[in-house]
This record gives C-alpha cells, sequence and structure tokens, in this order.
C-alpha cells in the first residue's frame, strides 16, 4: 500500500492530471505462496481494479491485455501544442485483420494478426492455446466461418498455413 501511495504522489507530482485517469492496479507474481494475502489486502482496498497475474507461469496476462485494450479505447483525444505546430494524438483503433479468398486460400492479413503470428511459439501447447484464444477474442474464427469456410480449408497469415478445423 505505501508503494501505491508513493506512486500516486508522484505521478500527481509529475502532472495533476495523471491522477484522474483510469487505471489498473496489476499484482505480480502471484505465483508465490505469500503473495496471496497481499491481494486480499489489494482487493478489499480497490476491488476490482486489482489484476493478480503471474508473470512466470502467465496467469491473469490475457485478461490484463483485454482490460488494458478496454482502457486505451476510452483514452480521450488529446490536442498538445509544440512550439507553433498543433499536434493531434488519439489512438485509433484498426482492423485486427481482413481475409480475401484467393485461389481457395483464405489469406488472412493485419498487422494485428501478423503480429500476433510473430510473436506466438506454435512449438508448444501453451502458445498454441494462447494464439487459438486471442484469434476468437479477435473475431477471426466468426470472420471466417461468415465468409464460408469449411473443414480441411486453407488458411494462410504471412509464413504460417494450416488447414481449418473445428
Amino acid at each position: 500500500m505505501d508503494d501505491y501511495k508513493v506512486l500516486r504522489w508522484e505521478l500527481e507530482a509529475f502532472n495533476p492530471d495523471m491522477v484522474s485517469r483510469p487505471f489498473l492496479i496489476v499484482a505480480n507474481k502471484m505465483d508465490l505462496p505469500e503473495a496471496a494475502a497481499n491481494l486480499v489486502r489489494l482487493q478489499d482496498e480497490f476491488g476490482d481494479l486489482v489484476l493478480p497475474i503471474s508473470a512466470a507461469t502467465r496467469q491473469g496476462i490475457d485478461t490484463l491485455v483485454d482490460r488494458t485494450w478496454d482502457l486505451l479505447l476510452q483514452v480521450p483525444r488529446q490536442e498538445v501544442l509544440v512550439g507553433e505546430a498543433e499536434v493531434v494524438r488519439r489512438f485509433e483503433e484498426e482492423e485486427p485483420f481482413t481475409i480475401e479468398k484467393i485461389d481457395g486460400v483464405y489469406e488472412v492479413t493485419g498487422k494485428r494478426i501478423e503480429k500476433l503470428v510473430a510473436m506466438t511459439n506454435f512449438s508448444t501447447d501453451d502458445g498454441l492455446q494462447r494464439f487459438q484464444y486471442i484469434i476468437e477474442k479477435m473475431g477471426l474464427e466468426k470472420a471466417l466461418k461468415d465468409m464460408g469456410i469449411k473443414e480441411g480449408d486453407t488458411v494462410r497469415i504471412k509464413d504460417l498455413e494450416f488447414d481449418y478445423s473445428e
């Protein structure tokens, strides 16, 4: 709790507007035995703003990513003057993927989906499960079904190519 108070004080000293912005409290190292007692104290104080995770075991990471994404979507447009030029910053949501059917192959492209493929370790069950979870959240499987994909059809995302199965 002392760390939290010091951090909030430092944020307010840096920029008073910072403490009025939406935030999450990430409680890491939940794989350690003594972490449970600290988590209860944090949750008593801050409720669902507290997200328990373990970077070591990846417990809670997907929830953290989802909740962070939700917060980013709430960021209001900011206009900042730099010298004489006006700079407008705004988080713009882009489509996570697009699909084209080319010569019977469902070609999936897009920065988010291609980055996901590049960062996924497909040689582990955890990596494959994480990939499947994220593409389901993105809506890729639904979009493929809406385009008429069938069992055994080929899907290509960058260098990754696989046969679709339900």
